[in-house]
């Protein structure tokens, strides 16, 4: 765990194994996860709207699981009411869920990257009220931002006045979707990093796109 001020407490059997850097990576499955804390125990993410999370991880053949979980409390989600924020990261994929729900799933505020190598990956995302933006390895891979006028369910309606709780490797649907796989250098920020704060390639804009330029141009 290499969150300044912040302890993780395992739930079942701790295990480990070589990670890309030759040192160790925490190896996840229904069996091992974990529940994040500050050092007094208090919610790592009480009272913050923005939030960077940033790790390492290869995703086992069969995951179907959450690498990371916040959500109000440890009850289970119920379809159409859900209240998270929550990192689906499957081996070529990676799916980011911004919910609070009451009645209908509001998908507006998730973002995804599909098509990615079956491999280590490094993941950055930043959640603040504005934006959703998720980094693979170094370069943006998809943001999304409100509509105008529009407003993305933030980290304080989400999570409560408690900050409610974090876990690495399981989700609180009825089944747990344990994250199966390798997870190493989870570091959490109390604000949205910027893209020199990250050390990540903003996304290039296509100017000749944008302007409706023809590829070719005659006469």
């Amino acid at each position: 765990m290499n969150t300044t001020g912040t302890k993780a407490t395992i739930n079942g059997a701790a295990a480990v194994t070589a990670s890309k850097d030759g040192t160790t990576a925490a190896q996840l499955g229904s069996g091992f996860w974990l529940n994040v804390t500050k050092s007094d125990d208090s919610a790592v993410l009480k009272g913050l709207d923005a939030v960077t999370i940033s790790y390492d991880s290869k995703s086992a053949s069969t995951n179907q699981g959450w690498s990371v979980f916040a959500a109000p409390n440890t009850n289970a989600q119920t379809y159409q009411q859900e209240r998270y924020l929550g990192v689906m990261d499957r081996t070529t994929s990676v799916n980011v869920e911004r919910y609070n729900n009451a009645g209908k799933r509001d998908t507006t505020g998730n973002v995804s990257k599909d098509g990615l190598a079956s491999q280590w990956r490094h993941v950055d995302l930043v959640i603040d009220k504005a934006a959703s933006t998720l980094y693979i390895d170094g370069e943006q891979a998809a943001t999304v931002a409100p509509a105008d006028g529009a407003r993305f369910a933030q980290l304080t309606d989400i999570l409560g006045a408690d900050g409610g709780v974090l876990q690495i490797g399981k989700a609180n649907w009825s089944n747990g979707e344990y994250f199966s796989g390798l997870l190493d250098n989870f570091k959490i920020w109390g604000k949205a990093l910027s893209d020199d704060e990250l050390g990540v390639e903003s996304a290039k804009t296509d100017y000749a796109a944008a302007l409706a330029i023809p590829a070719q141009i005659t006469g």
